[in-house]
């Protein structure tokens, strides 16, 4: 659980709305893959899961923001991992993208489908890796998560 606190510590900047996506997530990955024309396969499929993703939910997809890249909600869920990994945690009906059980589950889900094992610190790396394919990422979340353990563990001595 310290990892996805961690991971949702640094995702919404602490909670910040601005953080929650202050860009229309459809302009945003169109933005890149203009901007970018290495990626432009990938953006593409973003773009396509983004259209189902408003489609199954029924939402407008011009009103649906995310971050500059296009990542939505709490847990900053590109399209594409939206439609694979996220759930209704809440069991509500709906897989809100700003609905904090939700993105709980959703991140503990893809995290389990990546091979996270919080005993084996390889396969955590490697798990929380593939959630945001950054070292650095990585290194923060794992720096955090131990010291918010650290000081829960404190408390119950």
């Amino acid at each position: 659980i310290y990892d996805i606190v961690a991971i949702l510590g640094i995702e919404t900047t602490y909670g910040r709305k601005k953080s929650l996506g202050q860009f229309n997530a459809f302009n945003a990955l169109y933005s890149r893959y203009l901007d970018f024309p290495e990626k432009r396969e990938w953006v593409a499929e973003e773009i396509a899961h983004l259209i189902k993703l408003a489609e199954e939910n029924n939402l407008d997809i011009f009103e649906i923001n995310g971050s500059y890249c296009g990542c939505i909600g709490i847990g900053q869920f590109l399209p594409s991992s939206w439609n694979n990994y996220f759930v209704d945690g809440n069991k509500d009906g709906q897989k809100d993208p700003f609905n904090l059980e939700d993105a709980v589950y959703s991140i503990a889900n893809y995290l389990k489908h990546a091979g996270y094992d919080a005993e084996n610190n390889e396969k955590r790396y490697k798990a929380i890796y593939e959630y945001n394919h950054s070292d650095m990422y990585v290194k923060v979340i794992l720096a955090l998560s131990d010291k918010l353990k650290k000081i829960d563990e404190a408390k119950h001595i």
